[in-house]
């Protein structure tokens, strides 16, 4: 089975649909009308149908509110690139098209925006410690998950042996612009991605210690197959076959234990992670990483791609974790997309990045810690309004009229207001003083 065709299928049976049909199996077929048990069973499950699509619609209601919001600040963006002398040439007028096309389009939604709707309880549960296997960890993706697999894998090599990329493309391939990411990396309209080019930057930013040494991956595996089973025995070799998954092994996780605030940087407050029985006792397990596209988080699919991609199956057989990372819609992101192109942090595709630093932690929650960044000696100190480190990249929007810092979040103030950062390393920036 093609590696999407049994998530698509699956949710095909998550809708209302599924219901009906399950309702005309509880009919006796001798007889037009069901039986009085069956009959009531019926109403019972158009009751629960009815219960889910009004839960269903409310958390698209509420995506559908912040990615009214995300179209407005992408506008703001846009127009600042506008600002900046030199940076910004014949390119924006595409730019400000797109945005003013999301910004119509928002418009047209805005009666959806408004509908009240009950909020969500968390009630996952912390990511268990465990003790994994170093030397057996990899990736793999699909769309803009597989982008993060890429940029996960080549910045952590040294502590990733091999990735499974589905429908994805080379690292650092929208080198921190939309218009480059939408346009060469997806859509190639602008001409194909430059390898020579990128490769060059991958070697200086592992010269720097931002990415790990690109001899890490010589050896690794890279696979092109597009089935969970394909994936795992190109990154692990022969596996034993594999058996029916147990649904109660497949747990939910709080992930704002590795990133404050998620959702308001790309990620889901909650995150998979499937446990075979084996590795909860303490047999000697590996870990796999496995990253959705865009459209599938949590509140698109639910559950979906981390039951139903076909993984867990080999997990049950083979003594493999694997992990599901959950993306969310956040500013500048309004499809749920992982960070490949810089929509929350500037250095989103190095050790550093906000998404990649949390998906360490879990990682080394699980018992596999990765390689550490070395510590810089860099530090420089900027002092300046705050509408200046905005136009500079220094700060980010985080409220209203208000911006924290880029790299360390920290809160520096209002847009109308001057202060004081500290570069450290290059490209992060905080409040906190470095030694100069």
């Amino acid at each position: 089975m093609p590696y999407g065709s049994g998530l698509v299928q699956t949710a095909c049976d998550c809708g209302q649909e599924s219901f009906t049909m399950n309702e005309m199996h509880l009919v006796n077929p001798r007889d037009a009308s069901p039986e009085p048990r069956e009959a009531d069973s019926v109403f019972r499950r158009k009751d629960e149908a009815r219960t889910r699509g009004v839960e269903f619609r409310a958390m698209r209601a509420t995506a559908m509110r912040g990615r009214i919001v995300q179209s407005f600040i992408q506008l703001a963006v846009t127009f600042r690139k506008v600002l900046r002398p030199g940076l910004c040439q014949s390119r924006c007028v595409w730019q400000i098209r797109s945005a003013v096309v999301s910004a119509r389009q928002l418009v047209m939604f805005v009666g959806l925006s408004v509908v009240a709707v009950p909020s969500v309880t968390n009630s996952a549960e912390p990511l268990p410690e465990m003790q994994l296997d170093p030397t057996g960890t990899t990736v793999s993706g699909v769309s803009s998950g597989a982008y993060m697999a890429v940029q996960l894998h080549i910045a952590n090599s040294r502590s990733i042996i091999g990735a499974g990329v589905v429908a994805g493309g080379p690292y650092f391939c929208a080198e921190g612009q939309l218009l480059t990411a939408l346009n060469r990396c997806m859509q190639t309209l602008i001409g194909q991605p430059d390898a020579d080019t990128l490769l060059s930057r991958a070697r200086a930013l592992a010269d720097a210690g931002r990415i790990d040494p690109l001899v890490g991956l010589a050896e690794d595996r890279v696979c092109d197959y597009d089935q969970a089973g394909d994936i795992l025995q190109q990154l692990y070799g022969a596996l034993e076959p594999p058996a029916a998954m147990d649904e109660s092994r497949l747990l939910s996780f709080d992930q704002s234990e590795f990133l404050a605030d998620p959702e308001t940087h790309g990620m889901a407050s909650s995150g998979f992670v499937y446990i075979p029985d084996s590795c909860a006792s303490g047999e000697s397990c590996r870990l796999h990483i496995a990253f959705a596209g865009c459209k599938q988080t949590p509140v698109d699919i639910g559950d979906l791609y981390a039951r139903t991609t076909g993984y867990n199956r080999w997990a049950e057989t083979n003594r493999l974790v694997i992990l599901y990372p959950q993306s969310s819609v956040s500013n500048g992101n309004p499809n749920g997309c992982w960070d490949w192109w810089g929509y929350d942090d500037p250095t989103y595709h190095t050790k550093r990045g906000r998404q990649m630093a949390a998906i360490a932690k879990m990682a080394a929650r699980l018992g596999v810690p990765f390689a550490t960044e070395p510590p810089s000696s860099f530090c420089q100190r900027h002092g300046d309004w705050n509408w200046s480190h905005w136009l500079e990249d220094r700060v980010m929007i985080c409220g209203w009229a208000s911006v924290c810092a880029v790299g360390s979040g920290d809160f520096v103030g209002f847009f109308y207001s001057s202060s004081t950062l500290y570069e450290s390393p290059e490209g992060a920036f905080s409040t906190t003083p470095c030694e100069l």
